[in-house]
């Protein structure tokens, strides 16, 4: 790649990106408009069951919602107005609820499982059940007819995958198991977003959607691993026996979303543009296994990983210090050969 071209390319790529990694960008401030308005017949500070990072929280899943469903409008040509918009930032308000339930709150998975569909806001006594009916109904009732029951599926779909990944807890449970699941849960949060964005969902682009989900969790997983190992959580990456085969394995399922967005029925200028992207966070992931190495001592090991705080890990992970592994990889990007295997090397004996 030209190196004039690339880094006009990659300053375009970081631009983007802010609108959801910065709290100051117009995405983040219409994500805190609507919660405002939306909650604003609650005392959310003083609620007990409400932590004090609730509004944030709520923001960036916002954000980050808007942020995703616009890159879909422009792989799609097409562009959003005032409504649409506002269903995209109430979708991340009802996702962000909907992990909180699942993942926070002492509940038992029947008791769970009744918010699938659950009450008006009226039915409930409790601050949180309250809220959730509330943003599951605002979200529902903001969408247009044509998009409504596709989207109610691919919810569903996947608040059922997210009750099940409760079992990410459970050590017995195989890695085949682990990967279904990780892959189901960004697979069809994909596919939700995807079905708010006006347009025929074709069967290959269904496909697509689901297995480039598989690879952003499977990186997720990969990134998130010193914390998972803290947690006791059985991931996509923890549940690999090495940095190695975590990279190989994400290499792999990389090699299958992108052939298959290739194929999907967008312009080429569109999908090259939303592959770089992903090819830059898919070097950006495999820097930091590289720095889980050296953080061990070059001698990695989960249990060693392990035993490493917070503290330590943070400042290791930092941009300036993932650079001079992505630079000279993510300069030789080529949407004609993205597709295929890596075979990472990553070096990593001591």
């Amino acid at each position: 790649m030209n190196p004039i071209h690339f880094t006009l390319r990659l300053i375009k790529s970081i631009n983007d990106i802010s609108k959801f990694i910065n709290v100051n960008s117009t995405y983040h401030r219409e994500a805190k408009a609507t919660i405002d308005k939306l909650t604003s017949s609650y005392d959310l500070e003083s609620a007990e069951a409400i932590p004090l990072n609730f509004k944030l929280k709520l923001q960036w899943y916002m954000a980050e919602c808007l942020y995703s469903c616009e890159k879909l409008n422009s792989l799609t040509d097409q562009t959003s107005n005032y409504k649409q918009r506002q269903s995209y930032l109430l979708s991340g308000a009802l996702g962000a609820i909907c992990d909180f339930i699942i993942d926070d709150i002492e509940m038992e998975n029947e008791q769970i499982k009744t918010f699938k569909k659950p009450e008006t806001e009226e039915k409930y006594d409790n601050i949180v059940d309250k809220l959730y009916a509330l943003f599951y109904h605002s979200f529902f009732n903001s969408l247009e007819e044509s998009i409504k029951a596709r989207a109610i599926q691919y919810y569903e779909l996947l608040f059922d995958v997210q009750v099940r990944s409760k079992q990410q807890f459970n050590q017995n449970i195989t890695q085949q198991e682990v990967d279904e699941i990780c892959k189901a849960k960004c697979g069809y949060s994909i596919l939700f977003l995807r079905s708010l964005v006006n347009g025929e969902i074709t069967e290959v682009e269904k496909k697509a959607c689901y297995e480039l989900g598989g690879f952003i969790q499977y990186c997720n997983d990969a990134q998130d691993l010193h914390k998972d190992l803290k947690k006791g959580l059985r991931t996509f990456a923890s549940t690999r026996p090495n940095l190695e085969t975590i990279a190989n394995d994400i290499d792999k399922q990389k090699t299958i979303a992108y052939s298959l967005v290739k194929e999907t029925p967008y312009q080429q200028k569109k999908i090259d543009d939303l592959l770089f992207s992903l090819h830059m966070m898919g070097i950006g992931i495999i820097a930091k296994l590289y720095r889980y190495h050296e953080i061990c001592n070059n001698a990695y090991s989960h249990e060693n990983l392990t035993m490493k705080n917070k503290e330590e890990i943070r400042p290791q992970l930092a941009i300036r210090k993932l650079i001079p592994y992505c630079f000279p990889r993510v300069i030789k990007y080529n949407f004609d050969t993205v597709h295929k295997p890596y075979n990472f090397n990553l070096n990593l004996k001591p």
